[in-house]
């Protein structure tokens, strides 16, 4: 018979998940590590990834998926231009100011209910601004027809993504607990939980911007060039999606790992999550060399908009391979609950590399649609080798320590 749970067992953070309870007899810096009761073999680790990546990685996959049949729908209208144009500038438009902060606001503990009633408190006010989206397109020069299509899109579009901030929500939990109820810890701790929300933002919200702003950016170019970008940017979405559920496995597993002060099972998942990432990223790679042309075909039927894709096609490759790494990168630093020092990180790459590279050579040397992919080439990149090279500087040691400090904290609040 399934004992019920107590109430001290839920209020247990995610990082102390599945601790080992015959340590509680043991001080607290004196516990026993749990590498002996840990399989790291090989395929135990293999199959651990696998079952907490693929339910994400399916649920995922539905989010490019509409934009892909769109964009394939709308690049065979006769007017291919401005329907991708129009689509292009509705899509990103909701991914920076909606989706964006409804995923990255959720990457933070994994918490159920108090993290569904943040997701209610930021979705308000951003709904409000999408509602009169429209004048912001007239007010940055966009053709009205385009902004009054965009916009109603975007209007459509709302109470869909209110019910994806929450499925996510879900989604995110269920990776890595098993009870679901409500409960007064969910309201008595959410201050410091929206503050690690905040700081798990800003892990990830910013290259999420970037990537949508160098979208944006050639919204100011000809619809040509907007229509093929929203083509690029469909692409990278679909072969992104594998490294995402990924990454939520790493950080589930890693922070897991911390919980029992295991530090090389910590070590063994992140290389793991790593290497399957980057093995990940060589397919894509391989796939896109193979049947690129068969891919911009499929998208568009426009042949100045198909030239345009093929253009930027050898840095979209490099883009992929870099992004599946860092994807993994920032997953690892989220488990290890380092989000704020990372999103510096962040920043520096997207911000002060790429998008003013991006600008400079889009607006000063009219370089078209490569500018629009160098400059988050050079982001993607930098934020791989810097990512990793964090991780490195990392002491575990002090990890495990302020995560049991941490458990000690909130049962004294019980």
């Amino acid at each position: 018979m399934d004992r019920n749970p107590t109430k001290e067992e839920l209020n247990q953070p995610l990082l102390t998940q599945g601790y080992d309870t015959d340590n509680e007899r043991h001080p607290p810096l004196e516990k026993r590590e749990s590498k002996d009761d840990e399989d790291l073999s090989f395929w135990k680790v293999m199959r651990q990834i696998t079952d907490l990546s693929i339910y994400p990685i399916v649920g995922m996959l539905f989010h490019p998926a509409y934009h892909l049949v769109n964009t394939v729908i709308l690049g065979q209208d006769d007017d291919a231009v401005n329907s991708l144009a129009t689509f292009g500038l509705a899509t990103v438009t909701i991914g920076i100011s909606l989706m964006s902060v409804q995923i990255s606001f959720n990457n933070s503990l994994t918490t159920l209910i108090s993290q569904l009633i943040l997701n209610f408190i930021v979705f308000i006010p951003i709904c409000l601004l999408l509602l009169f989206v429209e004048y912001f397109f007239l007010g940055i020069g966009q053709q009205a027809e385009v902004a009054s299509r965009a916009s109603f899109f975007i209007k459509v579009l709302l109470p869909g993504f209110f019910c994806y901030g929450i499925f996510h929500t879900y989604s995110k939990y269920l990776a890595g607990q098993k009870e679901v109820r409500f409960d007064e810890e969910s309201f008595r701790n959410l201050w410091p939980q929206m503050k690690m929300s905040l700081y798990s933002c800003g892990m990830i919200i910013w290259g999420w911007w970037a990537f949508d702003v160098f979208t944006f950016i050639g919204t100011f170019m000809s619809l040509e060039v907007m229509a093929a970008q929203t083509v690029c940017r469909n692409i990278v979405l679909i072969f992104y999606m594998i490294p995402v559920g990924l990454s939520q496995a790493s950080s589930v597993m890693v922070g897991n790992m911390i919980g029992k002060k295991n530090i090389q099972g910590a070590r063994v998942y992140g290389q793991m999550c790593s290497l399957t990432s980057f093995a990940w990223g060589c397919a894509s790679v391989l796939v896109m060399a193979i049947f690129g042309e068969q891919i911009v075909r499929l998208f568009s039927s426009s042949e100045s908009v198909r030239n345009l894709v093929t253009e930027a096609f050898l840095m979209i490759w490099l883009y992929i391979l870099f992004d599946c790494l860092q994807c993994i990168g920032a997953g690892i630093i989220s488990g290890l609950g380092r989000q704020g020092k990372g999103s510096i990180l962040t920043v520096f790459g997207f911000w002060a590399l790429g998008i003013p590279l991006a600008l400079v050579q889009t607006f000063y040397y009219n370089m078209g649609i490569i500018a629009l992919w160098l400059g988050p080439l050079v982001a993607i990149t930098f934020n791989s080798f810097a990512y990793y090279a964090f991780i490195l500087k990392i002491d575990l040691k002090e990890i495990v320590r302020e995560a049991e400090e941490r458990r000690l904290r909130e049962k004294k609040r019980i």
